[in-house]
C-alpha cells in the first residue's frame, strides 16, 4: 500500500471538512497513544507520517476531527469531536488476535455480509485482521450542542445495533460496538503488529458512495438483541421473576430517572444500584441493556455479567442506601424500602435488609502532587492515567518506583 493510497482515504474522508483538528495516533510504550495533530491543508503530510509510523508502530486514524488540537499525549474523547465524517464498523475475523470464537471464516465471508447492508460502504478496508467499513457523509455533520451531539450518536448508534442484529440473525455472528465519536481505527498504509504474521491494512474497495445523515435516521431507533455471551437458561427465565415494567418502574423513580438520562456519565455505584432494582422487572434485561449502552465504554459482557448477579442475588438497593450513601436526594417520601416496590406488590418487593456499608472514602488524603514531578514524568503520568481510566495516585507511584530503581542502579 503506497502513501498516495493513504493520502487518496484521507481526502476522500475530509475533502469537506470544516476548520477541526486532524490527528494519527501510534501506539507507544504500555500501549498508550502518542498523538500528532494536523489541519485539512497538510493531508499530504499526514499520510506520510502515518506511513512512517505505521512501518514501526501500530498506527490509528482519529476518524472525526476535534474541534481543537491537543498535546501529545491526549488524542480527545467524544465530548472533544466537533464534526462527523460518515457511519463506520469493525467485523473481526475469526483468528488468533480474538478470544470471541462466533465469527466470520474469512474475508469473503464479511465482503458477502456488507453485501447484503442496505447502503453499500464508501470504503472497504482489509486491517490485518478485521474489515473495516466506511459510509461517508457528503458533508461532514457538525455538532452545535448538545442536541446534534445526540441526534448524531443516535445514527451511529442505530446502524451500528442494525449491522450487529443482522449478523446476528443471519449468521450467528458476534460483532463489537465501535460506533463511539471519538473512535480510531487503523490507516491503510500501516501494518497490523498484533499477531506474528504482521498483515498490512490496504484498501480492498471504494464505492464512490456518499450519504448524508438522513439515510440513516430509520436505523437509529434499533436496537441489537444479538449477545455477547452464550445464553443459558437463567437469562430465558429473568421474565418469569416478577411483576411490572421497567419503563414504567423508570417513569415512577426519580433516582431511575436520573439514571437513564445521564447513563454516560454515571457512577459505577449508581449505576449497579439502578440494576439491581431493573433487574426485578419482566422487562428489565432490555432495560439495563438499553440504557447502559449511552455508556462510552459500554460491554454487553460485562452488564449482561452485572445484571445476572443482580437478578440472582434479589437485593435491590433501597432508597435509604440511594439517599445517604450515594446521596441522591429524589426529594419524595413514597413509603417504600426500594425504588422496585413503586411496581411491585408480591412478597419479593421488599429487599433483604442490608448491614450498614463501611464508606471507602472516610479518610480524606491529599491529591497526587503530580506538579512536583518533573516535567516529561508529569505528562507521562496524566496520560497514562487517561489513558488507563485510573487515579493519577496510581501511575504516578508506579512512575516513582520506576525512577528509583533506575537511580539505584546509577549509585
Amino acid at each position: 500500500m503506497s502513501g498516495n493510497s493513504t493520502e487518496r482515504f484521507l481526502r476522500a474522508l475530509y475533502e469537506n471538512a470544516g476548520d477541526g483538528a486532524l490527528s494519527v495516533s501510534y501506539l507507544g510504550e504500555n500501549d498508550l497513544p502518542i498523538t500528532r495533530w494536523f489541519i485539512k491543508d497538510q493531508l499530504g503530510e499526514m499520510a506520510a507520517y502515518a506511513v512512517e509510523c505505521g512501518r514501526m508502530h501500530n498506527t490509528c486514524l482519529n476518524i472525526n476531527p476535534r474541534v481543537a488540537a491537543l498535546d501529545t499525549y491526549h488524542r480527545g474523547m467524544s465530548e472533544a469531536v466537533g464534526e462527523v465524517v460518515g457511519a463506520y464498523e469493525d467485523f473481526d475475523i475469526k483468528g488468533p488476535a480474538h478470544a470471541e470464537k462466533r465469527l466470520p471464516e474469512s474475508e469473503k465471508e464479511v465482503l458477502d455480509y456488507l453485501a447484503e447492508l442496505p447502503h453499500p460502504p464508501s470504503f472497504i478496508i482489509r486491517s490485518g485482521n478485521d474489515v473495516h467499513a466506511y459510509w461517508i457523509f457528503r458533508q461532514p455533520y457538525r455538532i452545535r450542542d448538545g442536541t446534534d451531539r445526540a441526534y448524531i450518536e443516535g445514527i451511529l448508534d442505530g446502524f451500528e445495533s442494525y449491522a450487529i442484529k443482522l449478523a446476528y440473525d443471519n449468521h450467528g455472528w458476534v460483532f463489537d460496538h465501535v460506533a463511539d465519536l471519538a473512535r480510531m481505527l487503523r490507516l491503510p498504509g500501516t501494518t497490523n503488529f498484533k499477531t506474528a504474521e504482521r498483515p498490512q491494512c490496504e484498501i480492498i474497495s471504494e464505492s464512490g458512495a456518499r450519504y448524508d445523515p438522513a439515510d440513516f435516521e430509520p436505523f437509529a431507533l434499533v436496537k441489537s438483541a444479538a449477545p455477547e455471551s452464550e445464553a443459558t437458561e437463567l437469562d430465558d427465565e429473568f421474565a418469569l421473576m416478577g411483576k411490572g415494567s421497567g419503563k414504567e418502574l423508570i417513569d415512577k423513580c426519580p433516582f431511575l430517572q436520573h439514571c437513564r438520562d445521564d447513563a454516560a456519565n454515571l457512577s459505577e455505584p449508581m449505576w449497579y444500584a439502578a440494576i439491581t432494582n431493573l433487574a426485578m422487572t419482566a422487562d428489565g434485561h432490555n432495560v439495563v441493556h438499553e440504557i447502559s449502552r449511552q455508556y462510552p465504554k459500554y460491554s454487553y459482557r460485562e452488564t449482561q455479567a452485572k445484571y445476572r448477579h443482580a437478578a440472582e442475588e434479589d437485593k435491590p438497593v433501597t432508597c435509604d442506601h440511594i439517599k445517604n450513601v450515594l446521596c441522591f436526594d429524589c426529594g419524595r417520601d413514597c413509603g417504600v424500602k426500594a425504588p422496585i416496590a413503586l411496581i411491585r406488590t408480591d412478597k419479593r418487593a421488599g429487599p433483604q435488609e442490608w448491614e450498614t456499608p463501611i464508606p471507602f472514602d472516610e479518610y480524606k488524603l491529599p491529591e497526587f502532587p503530580v506538579d512536583a514531578l518533573p516535567p516529561p514524568i508529569a505528562d507521562y503520568v496524566v496520560a497514562l492515567a487517561e489513558h488507563t481510566q485510573t487515579p493519577v495516585d496510581m501511575a504516578g507511584t508506579c512512575g516513582l518506583f520506576r525512577n528509583r530503581v533506575r537511580d539505584a542502579g546509577q549509585v
